[in-house]
């Protein structure tokens, strides 16, 4: 164990002068900015939660798909072979490194929605307040509107969410929701391009996000609960599951297809060939 969280770290510090890595984060900070500044100008100095920007911010499909583009360009070299990590690998197994990879996966998966975070807190923080009260200024927008939000730019959730959840709940459910759904999109990519080609996981990925986008259109009522996109946002979920996935389905569906992922990546590890999992040059 100690020899893949070794493998693990050397990745984190590679990271830190990868160009995709540095675009990944930017388009993560460019996410948070364009998904919380509309209700932080609409506030307009009036008392928020601090924890709010970020949950409207994981409310809306639309802007969590750019957070997951910059997802998917910090995970887009899975497996992460190159030059290093093919000397590394004549000095321990396959499994070994693998298994150092997978955590990688975890950690700079978490360490990339951590970041989500922190950056819509400290945008709220000027006149936001902790606690684990919604604000009145989001309650009453999401129960009655103001007739301006297309007009500036601001999606506001149904107040059904705030019913349902605290603010501390909700922001929980949906970061980890959210952290799961990308957890099993770069297992999916990981394996992809581990088992076929180094381009061939993106596409699979891709086709996956983009059917899960698609059955939660207006055009697609009915159809929320086949959609993986929408177990991974709280606001497609109740309590009951009769419009939308329940959150304990959500995070068994998850844990399954993620462990389902990882047990499949040890088998492939021990058959694939490296040649086709690379995407740069190993010289």
């Amino acid at each position: 164990m100690r020899q893949r969280f070794y493998l693990c770290f050397g990745m984190l510090k590679e990271s830190l002068v990868s160009p995709f890595i540095l675009c990944a984060y930017l388009l993560a900070l460019l996410a948070a900015v364009k998904g919380a500044l509309p209700f932080i100008r609409y506030a307009d100095g009036t008392s928020m939660n601090v924890l709010e920007p970020f949950i409207i911010l994981c409310s809306d499909c639309g802007q969590v798909c750019w957070v997951l583009l910059g997802y998917l360009v910090l995970m887009c070299n899975a497996p992460f072979i190159n030059a290093r990590s093919m000397q590394t690998l004549v000095r321990t197994t396959r499994t070994r490194w693998s298994d150092g990879m997978l955590i990688y996966v975890l950690l700079q998966s978490l360490l990339y929605y951590l970041f989500l975070l922190m950056v819509t807190v400290i945008l709220a923080a000027p006149s936001g307040f902790a606690g684990n009260v919604w604000s009145r200024l989001l309650y009453s927008l999401s129960q009655y509107g103001s007739g301006v939000e297309k007009e500036v730019g601001l999606y506001v959730p149904d107040v059904s969410l705030l019913e349902t959840w605290t603010v501390q709940q909700a922001a929980i459910h949906s970061f980890l929701l959210l952290y799961l759904y990308s957890l099993v999109l770069a297992l999916l990519l990981f394996v992809g391009n581990l088992a076929l080609h180094w381009i061939a996981g993106s596409v699979i990925t891709i086709i996956v996000h983009f059917i899960g986008y698609m059955l939660i259109s207006d055009s697609m009522f009915g159809m929320m609960k086949y959609s993986l996109f929408a177990h991974g946002i709280l606001y497609y979920h109740d309590y009951n599951g009769l419009n939308g996935p329940e959150v304990s389905q959500s995070y068994m569906l998850f844990i399954f297809l993620a462990v389902v992922l990882c047990s499949l990546e040890h088998i492939v590890i021990r058959r694939c060939d490296f040649r086709y999992s690379i995407s740069e040059r190993l010289s």
